[in-house]
């Protein structure tokens, strides 16, 4: 796959006259290094792709408040991806292009049954994350809250979920669960498949991602591409999760990092560096703007 036929299969595949018009990129894995911040490598080849006048968005397991500081950093003025493409905002208006609502019912029943397992979740509303007792996970936006307010960025809203959900009903864009416990990972998988209106997938390792059923990355992008009117054929879309599967097999193009999982490579048509070593900005340089100055 990631040899030296294969590049020169994926040059052929794209001339001045058929260009990419978009780069769609993943946030933890791909463009964020091991420490969650965007290496100067990749900030530079963000900049070179906008002077070459193709556009930058992200595709994000995230939700979109917490991806506003490297949306920020990264210049972008184009609708992101978040929640594993439950949502797509544009995050200089507010105004959101689309959404995927959990169906009450089922979502209910979930949250329930993670509460009675002692399972580590958080639940993403459109404009806020809702913890219960005893998360750890939540100390996630704790600290991205603190980067954000240092950064004169908009913090994320949390709330405890029992004093809100069982009174408000609040709808829930995506559940995040975190289970390392090989038993109670096993026990998810098997109650999962009696929410035949959910839709799960891994998005880090030990954390699984719960959306409404036929919600994905990959689904996102197609809706993402309509409202833009932009061929999916242009369009390149680089991760390194399974998460990412969906988008990189939707796209015209897709990217695989030096530190994808097994599924991500096995589709991908090329790959490129870990993210510890600037990965984006190499596949940059190199697949879509060769020869370009990296300085």
């Amino acid at each position: 796959m990631h040899d030296f036929h294969a590049e020169i299969k994926l040059k052929k595949r794209i001339n001045k006259s058929d260009r990419y018009q978009l780069v769609v990129s993943d946030l933890d894995g791909t463009m964020l290094d091991t420490g969650h911040h965007i290496p100067e490598e990749n900030l530079k080849a963000a900049r070179a792709l906008r002077e070459a006048g193709i556009d930058l968005t992200l595709a994000t397991g995230r939700m979109d408040g917490m991806a506003r500081l490297f949306v920020h950093e990264l210049e972008i003025n184009l609708p992101i991806i978040a929640c594993n493409g439950a949502i797509i905002r544009n995050c200089e208006t507010e105004s959101i292009i689309q959404q995927h609502i959990l169906p009450e019912a089922q979502c209910r029943a979930l949250i329930e049954w993670l509460i009675k397992m002692e399972i580590d979740f958080l639940a993403y509303h459109a404009d806020a994350v809702f913890y219960p007792d005893q998360s750890i996970s939540i100390q996630y936006f704790f600290d991205y809250n603190a980067r954000a307010q240092a950064g004169g960025i908009k913090t994320i809203p949390v709330y405890k979920l029992e004093s809100h959900y069982k009174t408000t009903g609040v709808e829930f864009l995506k559940i995040m669960v975190r289970v390392p416990d090989p038993d109670r990972y096993a026990a998810l998988c098997s109650f999962l498949q009696t929410l035949n209106q959910c839709e799960a997938v891994q998005s880090m390792d030990y954390a699984i991602d719960i959306m409404a059923k036929g919600v994905s990355k990959g689904q996102a992008l197609r809706e993402l591409a309509e409202w833009l009117k932009i061929d999916m054929r242009k369009i390149v879309a680089i991760g390194d999760h399974d998460n990412d599967v969906s988008m990189i097999n939707a796209a015209g193009t897709g990217i695989a990092m030096g530190n994808a999982t097994k599924s991500v490579k096995l589709i991908s048509d090329v790959e490129t560096a870990e993210n510890s070593e600037a990965g984006f900005a190499k596949a940059v340089y190199r697949y879509m703007l060769p020869g370009a100055s990296r300085i």
